[in-house]
């Protein structure tokens, strides 16, 4: 992961997850659904035709762990990672009070 720089908390966040170093790499150099979520934050992730297309790369296993992950980069920096859970774009979006 030497194109993007990672906060401690990422680092914290990916061991949680089971996201290792390799698996956040793949997320990088393959997502493609970026979505915007506010105060100049990134959310990157695979679609469902991507993880397809890795499976016959990478396999069905690494494929789906690949699937599952979400980065998210404030300004070129990997802020968070966490898991896909629902709806792609509800879980990443603050709650406004």
């Amino acid at each position: 992961m030497n194109e993007v720089a990672i906060t401690r908390h990422a680092e914290r966040r990916a061991h949680q997850c089971g996201a290792p170093p390799a698996l956040i790499d793949t997320v990088l150099h393959h997502a493609d659904i970026e979505l915007l979520i506010g105060d100049r934050r990134i959310a990157l992730r695979l679609s469902h035709e991507k993880v397809a297309q890795l499976r016959a790369e990478l396999g069905a296993e690494r494929a789906e762990r690949v699937a599952s992950i979400v980065l998210i980069l404030t300004d070129g920096v990997l802020a968070t990672v966490l898991r896909a859970i629902g709806k792609p774009s509800r879980r990443y979006l603050r709650r406004r009070r």
